[in-house]
């Protein structure tokens, strides 16, 4: 076998005399054309001497129809392609075209623009988004959203632009246990965002006192290295639940977590207790982030006999949770619960229960979204829902008669996606019955406490940005 030059580049001017000895079955040789598409067969033991060709590409074709483009692989390659079992079918000459590749945005695309490929050669295009850019598609020879990679085929001189915008990518997690890594995931610019599930607050009666759940904690983890495609698993906490009539305690609310090790964790609420002081929010003790924020506290009572007192809010992206409002009874006739805790920031926590009706939820870290405490005007007035993460109002009740704890807000810190939610605020039964006691709002919200049974904790979110 005649050796063959490496070749260095790809469009090249073959100058040199190369003979090749091919067996093959004896066949004429066609005339040469420099620079056409012909094929050429070459008898058996004779020398094929390209000196004279002035070509830009080659393509080699065996006699099975397999393919190599010259010089796209190492002299090695090629004589073991001509010697081997499959012998060669002709060398077919073909022309040299051109990719050209353009970026709009930010980003980057391999292989660069400008090289040159041969006739019927497939290319694959990777791109590379940078941090702060989404990828939008190909368009030009290549089209579709296909991120990294595209393939274009040279028949022609081919032009292909790769467009990026400025932006990120969100998810959202609140169940399920396994999340499949995109392949637009950048290990060097994430974030993951994570809270606890909100505790239960505590079921209570006339003269026992129900403590509120506490919100769910929050924590952060910048830069998590994941593998596209891969997968990763979490775990999201659930909301504690309500504790029953007659004195019961509520459950606390389940840790949510990210990834192996894990990457991100953040601890639920304790659950209300009865009859006792309200239940601590989720704590930064033992959560993993590089941000971390406990959870609102629920509330407890202002006297020796209580009622229903708010839940905690959870703590958030802003800040740490508020804690709930106390309960309040005045030993007679009026029982009123406690407004629940806002979220976490610059929020306020849940008022008290007083002679004058069921506290106020907590505002919001816009100073907004209370819910507002029922009066204790007649026979008392149930509290209202809070917004946006604001508290949810206590109830106030005198007689024989009960009446319900607004919910508390959900979040909006992570705009459609949600956020750290409110807690419920308490309810209030004298000696009536049919109260419910309001429930933590979603994410993280701890529940009230109940003049009968408990609110429900909401719970946990992850909340991830890519």
């Amino acid at each position: 076998m005649g050796v063959f030059p490496q070749q260095q580049s790809l469009c090249l001017v073959f100058r040199h005399r190369a003979r090749a000895v091919i067996a093959a079955a004896a066949v004429a040789v066609a005339a040469a054309s420099a620079g056409a598409s012909d094929s050429y067969t070459i008898a058996n033991g004779a020398y094929l001497d390209i000196s004279t060709f002035s070509v830009a590409c080659k393509r080699v074709t065996n006699n099975s129809g397999a393919s190599l483009y010259v010089p796209a692989y190492t002299l090695t390659e090629y004589n073991s392609f001509l010697n081997g079992t499959q012998h060669p079918a002709g060398i077919t000459i073909g022309n040299c075209y051109t990719l050209t590749i353009s970026v709009s945005g930010s980003g980057s695309v391999d292989p660069a623009s400008g090289n040159t490929y041969a006739d019927g050669q497939v290319v694959t295009l990777t791109a590379t988004r940078n941090c702060a850019n989404t990828f939008s598609g190909w368009s030009g020879d290549a089209s579709g959203t296909s991120y990294p990679s595209t393939t274009v085929t040279m028949t022609s001189n081919k032009s292909v632009t790769a467009t990026f915008a400025a932006g990120y990518y969100y998810a959202s997690l609140t169940s399920g246990s396994s999340w499949t890594v995109p392949n637009e995931w950048l290990s060097s610019c994430n974030t993951v965002e994570v809270i606890g599930g909100g505790g239960g607050g505590a079921g209570g009666g006339f003269t026992n006192l129900a403590g509120g759940g506490g919100g769910g904690g929050y924590s952060k983890t910048s830069n998590i290295s994941l593998t596209p495609g891969g997968s990763a698993s979490y775990s999201i906490g659930s909301g504690g639940g309500g504790g029953a009539s007659g004195c019961h305690a509520g459950t606390g609310g389940g840790t949510t977590s990210f990834g192996s090790g894990p990457s991100a964790s953040a601890n639920g609420g304790a659950g209300g207790a009865c009859p006792s002081a309200g239940a601590a929010g989720g704590s930064t003790t033992g959560a993993v982030g590089d941000t971390k924020y406990a959870g609102g506290n629920g509330g407890g009572s202002s006297s020796s006999t209580g009622d229903a007192s708010g839940g905690g809010g959870a703590a958030g992206p802003n800040g740490a949770g508020k804690n709930g409002g106390l309960a309040y009874n005045n030993g007679t006739y009026l029982c009123s619960g406690g407004g629940g805790g806002a979220a976490g920031g610059s929020s306020t926590a849940g008022s008290n229960g007083s002679d004058s009706g069921g506290g106020n939820g907590g505002k919001n870290r816009s100073n907004s979204g209370a819910g507002t405490g029922g009066a204790a005007s007649g026979n008392g007035n149930s509290g209202t829902a809070g917004s946006n993460g604001g508290g949810g109002g206590g109830a106030s009740a005198g007689g024989m008669y009960a009446f319900s704890g607004g919910n508390g807000g959900a979040g909006n810190e992570w705009s459609s996606y949600g956020g750290a939610g409110g807690g419920g605020g308490g309810s209030a039964s004298a000696l009536g019955s049919g109260d419910s006691a309001g429930t933590g709002g979603n994410y993280g919200g701890g529940g009230g406490g109940g003049g009968h049974a408990g609110g429900a904790g909401a719970q946990g979110v992850i909340y991830i940005v890519y």
